[in-house]
């Protein structure tokens, strides 16, 4: 679908471009008599032989480019499960093909401190366990795409119904708490929930009772 994007968008481009060149043409016959100028048929055929070498060159060097990106995208994911992996981080925040803020900490509270930061626009986050809560949150702060070691499936249905790409290594139905015998605290406090800014709140308020309980 991409490729086949590329081959539709540079000739529907290129039309555009006689479109306006012929606007441009008969705006300036009415504002000027006498004025002289290849006619829009002439202007085409004269440029038949660049539009050729665009529709040669151009998709093969976007294609390249494309490619070298994904593979660097791959390698700085890579990099960020790593630093999950071995306990460095629980949350990366990626930003320009680079590391640029991760956390480490349990449950919800990196991507909490991470949004409230201001850290999350336009960025790739990988985290170790992506719920309802935080996809919530994700969408809040603007993510352009993340990745999650686990994901619940309510969670990549939000993210996606707010077009944020998503991909991860495990898709569990729900994510359960620490004991394995219910709903996260999180999950459960949102689950209901399907205002983003309310989630926040809901959010707020249940950290708050679960720390003075402690």
């Amino acid at each position: 679908k991409y490729k086949l994007g590329i081959y539709v968008a540079l000739p529907v481009t290129m039309i555009c471009g006689r479109i306006a060149y012929a606007a441009a043409f008969y705006a300036l016959l009415i504002a000027k008599e006498g004025l002289r100028a290849p006619t829009v048929w002439a202007a085409v055929v004269a440029g038949l032989p660049g539009i050729i070498i665009q529709l040669l060159i151009i998709p093969p060097i976007i294609f390249a480019v494309r490619r070298n990106m994904q593979g660097q995208n791959k390698n700085i994911i890579q990099s960020a499960k790593n630093l999950i992996n071995n306990g460095k981080a629980s949350c990366v925040v990626i930003k320009d093909n680079a590391i640029a803020n991760m956390e480490q900490a349990s449950g919800i509270a990196p991507i909490l401190s991470l949004y409230e930061k201001g850290e999350l626009r336009d960025a790739v986050v990988v985290d170790k366990i992506i719920g309802k809560a935080a996809a919530h949150l994700l969408v809040l702060g603007g993510v352009k795409a993340c990745y999650g070691m686990t994901v619940s499936s309510s969670a990549v249905k939000l993210l996606r119904s707010h077009g944020i790409s998503v991909e991860y290594d495990n898709c569990a139905e729900h994510i359960i708490n620490r004991r394995g015998d219910g709903l996260c605290p999180m999950e459960d406090t949102v689950k209901d929930i399907t205002n983003d800014t309310e989630a926040y709140e809901a959010i707020k308020k249940r950290l708050s009772e679960l720390r003075q309980s402690v």
